[in-house]
């Protein structure tokens, strides 16, 4: 899981820390004689840095002396003393803040050594990464507001924390730990089609290893004859005889307001969350003084399991979307893009869809944009919806895909083609992604 996060470039929701980032990593790429190489970038002690033949002497060494310290025997883990490599997107948190434009990130960045935003050009074996403190507490807030340019104006206010530190000298970090956005569509299509998900998920826990055979059982299921749409349709059907997940305070708001902001503020000692929590109240009541309805409601989770239910509300949102096409008959179109720091706009569809489910990492302005549109509608139709969409997303500055890859669906940039190919340059690994070519040495087909 980290290597795709690396691969890909994903995990920016964690504002403080950034996305799966690093310039520490052991890998192996195929050079241009179709030999496999080992490539050390780790900064360990020990473990000297360098690019060795994979199946050489000094590979099986360097692979040994890995395994080992994986199984916990290989001694005291040190960073070299000579390694100066990040080991993390040190500058996110700030550069979000700063609302200047900035994209967060994307899968044709080209920034940083050969496994970021690889796709699958080398094999990841082996990555370092900074690891950081746990807040000593942590508060959850629902926060609703009567427009998406409310919410984004919103953000602005609360990310101005983390300017002014900068702007006195103060190194601490006045951000949230994280801030997701919904807006009423997927707020509604979870609740209609994800009671059971946030249900089991919530009694088993995310990491529970009885997860995993849960969904192959049902993947498996699904690849009957006939039975692809069964599971997702009896769960849309007998949804509504769970109860409702969320608080009656959160459902309340949800009744009310169209977007919402689930924001965790973690306390690190130096007076962070109160210190936000005081700019969201003074937020809230400057938008409520020229209107007679308050434009902005906050709502504090009041327990941790309330926490942990929030949080899992926006974590089945894909998920949930899924199970509600097929409930409804729809065919769904996901998009995920990012779209400049400073842009709180919506991108235009060339359609009024069935529903549109836009849920982001709001913090770093990365959205994903689930359509759900007519049964009618084939494969040909909905690709030029797609084309349209995205148009109009780079119309705005922004980039599609962000963190979910270029696949064979989309073409890459020539600098990001040009970069994975100068790490394949036999098209051995992962062939044909971003536009290139499927065959041996970039060959025509």
């Amino acid at each position: 899981t980290v290597a795709a996060g690396v691969a890909f470039g994903s995990g920016g929701t964690q504002l403080r820390k950034g996305p799966a980032y690093t310039e520490r990593a052991l890998y192996c790429r195929v050079d241009e004689d179709r030999r496999v190489l080992l490539v050390n970038e780790l900064g360990l002690e020990g473990l000297p840095d360098g690019t060795v033949p994979y199946d050489s002497a000094e590979g099986k060494a360097l692979l040994a002396r890995v395994d080992a310290i994986f199984r916990g025997d290989g001694g005291e883990l040190r960073t070299d003393a000579a390694c100066v490599s990040p080991a993390s997107d040190r500058e996110y948190g700030a550069r979000m803040a700063r609302m200047d434009g900035d994209i967060s990130r994307f899968n044709a960045d080209t920034r940083g050594p050969a496994v970021n935003r690889c796709e699958g050009k080398v094999l990841i074996l082996a990555t370092v990464h900074d690891t950081y403190e746990p807040p000593q507490s942590k508060t959850t807030l629902w926060v609703s507001t009567d427009s998406a340019e409310r919410a984004f104006e919103l953000k602005r206010f609360l990310f101005g924390a983390q300017r002014e530190a900068e702007a006195r000298g103060d190194s601490s970090i006045f951000l949230p730990a994280s801030i997701e956005y919904m807006n009423r569509d997927a707020v509604d299509a979870i609740d209609e089609a994800a009671r059971l998900y946030i249900l089991v998920i919530g009694l088993l826990g995310v990491d529970n290893p009885l997860l995993k055979p849960l969904f192959e059982t049902k993947s498996a299921f699904e690849r009957l004859p006939m039975m692809s749409a069964v599971p997702d349709t009896l769960l849309c059907a007998f949804n509504g005889l769970l109860p409702p997940p969320l608080p009656e305070g959160v459902r309340d708001a949800c009744a009310a307001y169209d977007h919402h902001l689930l924001i965790d503020l973690g306390e690190y000692g130096g007076g962070e969350a109160s210190a936000l929590r005081q700019r969201l109240d003074d937020f809230a009541a400057a938008a409520a003084e020229t209107v007679a309805t308050p434009p902005v409601r906050i709502h504090e989770a009041t327990s941790a399991g309330e926490a942990k239910t929030l949080s899992l509300f926006r974590f089945v949102a894909a998920a949930a979307f899924k199970v509600w096409c097929t409930g409804h008959g729809a065919k769904g179109l996901s998009l995920d893009y990012a779209l400049p720091t400073d842009v709180g706009g919506v991108p235009p569809i060339p359609l009024t869809p069935v529903k549109r489910l836009r849920y982001s990492h709001f913090g770093c302005n990365v959205v994903h944009d689930d359509i759900a549109l007519p049964s009618t509608f084939d494969e040909a139709r909905i690709h030029a919806i797609k084309g349209e969409i995205k148009a109009g997303i780079e119309n705005m500055g922004g980039r599609l895909p962000s963190e979910h890859g270029h696949g064979t669906e989309y073409e890459a940039p020539a600098d990001t083609k040009r970069r994975w190919m100068e790490m394949d340059p036999t098209n051995s690994l992962n062939p044909g992604i971003g536009g290139l070519s499927p065959l041996p040495n970039y060959g025509d087909s």
